[in-house]
């Protein structure tokens, strides 16, 4: 009776054990995101498919071949509650939420997301644009992102100034800047002051004359959140198109470097509007492109619409 007695307690210690691993895995399966993996890679599959049927006049991959895309909603979050403007997740309505603490904290996620856009597209090497949009510029939205209510109230706003600081600090696992590796040649944040100078002097909106530097910034306020968004167009719509674009610098082992007007100037409190458009295009990559790397802009009609695109493949 003991031995059996025995032998039961054992039997239960064991179960217990088995019911509690099987209960941390299931915790760890349902906070890993999961899908969001698979998402972009199969995005990244399917721009590397679409960009090799692109020899020949007709184009075919472009025409025929879908990007596997979704746009990314990304909840920055204080308290740890919901953003309010995506509203609750849900299996149709997916939304990865990463707890911040600091400023710090969300610059890295927004940091984070640039390069896996970047990445997931084939950064820069690979033309996936449609044939249809040809003349055209092309742009894709990889990620929204927003906050809640807290972070909104104790971070208030991130200068763009120092979001290029932060990509210049940043390394990839390769020891690269994330600033460098999202814009070749630019390895200097400082150069952003310069920029923004030369953008106004060129500049006929007399309202984005009258701002100072400090002011280029992302407000946490702002309703609708910001987007991730890349760009792509011929290199020959691009010299015409790019009357209005500053040429910067002529990166190593890159053809063209261009620099574009920050837009969609809104009505908030200082003012809103997006991100440097910084152009360029790979000797030798497949297909006449030129491809502008991922930056921020308000998620808001007027400065999508200012950024002249044709279409938005992935969807909102």
């Amino acid at each position: 009776m003991k031995k059996k007695a025995d032998l039961t307690s054992k039997q239960l210690v064991t179960i217990i054990v088995l019911i509690a691993s099987f209960a941390v895995i299931l915790i760890f399966y349902w906070q890993y995101n999961w899908t969001g993996t698979i998402d972009k890679e199969v995005c990244h599959q399917s721009v590397v498919m679409r960009s090799t049927f692109n020899y020949g006049p007709f184009e075919p991959g472009k025409e025929v071949i879908p990007l596997k895309c979704k746009t990314e909603k990304i909840c920055l979050t204080m308290s740890g509650e919901d953003c309010e403007e995506f509203g609750k997740p849900s299996k149709k309505n997916p939304i990865t939420k990463i707890k911040v603490k600091n400023k710090e904290d969300i610059m890295e996620a927004i940091a984070n997301a640039m390069y896996e856009c970047h990445s997931m597209l084939g950064e820069g090497k690979l033309n996936f644009m449609p044939h249809k949009f040809w003349d055209t510029n092309y742009c894709l939205i990889c990620s929204r992102f927003t906050f809640d209510e807290e972070a909104k109230d104790k971070i208030g706003e991130i200068g763009y100034g120092e979001l290029y600081k932060y990509l210049q600090e940043k390394r990839t696992p390769q020891g690269q800047s994330y600033l460098e590796y999202l814009y070749p040649g630019w390895k200097n944040s400082e150069k952003s002051k310069e920029l923004f100078k030369n953008l106004q002097d060129k500049s006929e909106n007399p309202e984005f004359k009258k701002l100072r530097f400090e002011d280029w910034k992302i407000n946490l306020h702002f309703n609708q959140g910001y987007a991730i968004v890349s760009q792509m167009i011929t290199e020959g719509t691009f010299r015409s198109w790019g009357k209005s674009i500053m040429i910067f610098v002529t990166a190593a082992g890159l053809s063209i470097t261009g620099i574009g007007t920050p837009i969609g100037i809104g009505l908030m409190a200082g003012a809103v509007f997006g991100g440097l458009s910084l152009w360029y295009s790979y000797p030798g990559s497949s297909g006449d492109f030129v491809y502008s790397p991922p930056a921020v802009y308000p998620y808001d009609v007027d400065s999508l619409k200012a950024l002249k695109c044709y279409s938005f493949e992935i969807a909102p």
